[in-house]
């Protein structure tokens, strides 16, 4: 065999081991692509438990109950009176309530219920979480905001600062 008898036999070589490298990547990136939908699929968009918050969740049920039949209950519960948790949540109520992308949002009522149950208890969003029926994620997005907003509201009337060095 000449030299070129062998050159071009490497090259037929050369050619059918790309060819075979080209197969095995394309089946390593389709086995790849499989595997990262598989993982991406959710079992639930929103866990079951939790889709049922308007008929377990202590918002929807407890704190309805004790705002018609047992105000010092109410008032042990969030530590103010029903009607000063309505004036509060229609003041606070416009700076909280999220504008509706799909899913319904949280009222501003559920919100501020939970903000007001954190601040009384110290409970943990995880604790709370299981109490509303709302994930602590989103607990924990929306109680910083929630205590911004009451202080937005209410500095002018509560919090005076002094204008003069006596004050």
């Amino acid at each position: 065999m000449n030299r070129q008898q062998r050159i071009a036999r490497l090259r037929e070589r050369l050619a059918i081991a790309r060819h075979r490298l080209n197969i095995a990547v394309a089946a390593l990136v389709a086995e790849e692509e499989i595997e990262a939908r598989q993982r991406r699929q959710r079992r639930w968009w929103v866990k079951p438990w939790i889709q049922r918050r308007p008929l377990y969740g202590q918002y929807e049920t407890l704190m309805q109950e004790l705002r018609l039949e047992h105000h010092g209950d109410f008032k042990a519960y969030l530590r103010m009176e029903p009607d000063m948790f309505q004036e509060l949540c229609a003041r606070v109520g416009p700076r909280i309530q999220m504008s509706q992308d799909g899913r319904p949002p949280l009222s501003s009522g559920i919100k501020l219920a939970i903000t007001l149950r954190f601040l009384a208890t110290g409970n943990s969003y995880r604790s709370l979480a299981f109490d509303f029926r709302v994930t602590h994620n989103t607990i924990s997005l929306f109680v910083p905001s929630v205590c911004r907003a009451i202080v937005e509201e209410y500095e002018d009337e509560v919090f005076s600062t002094p204008s003069t060095p006596d004050e």
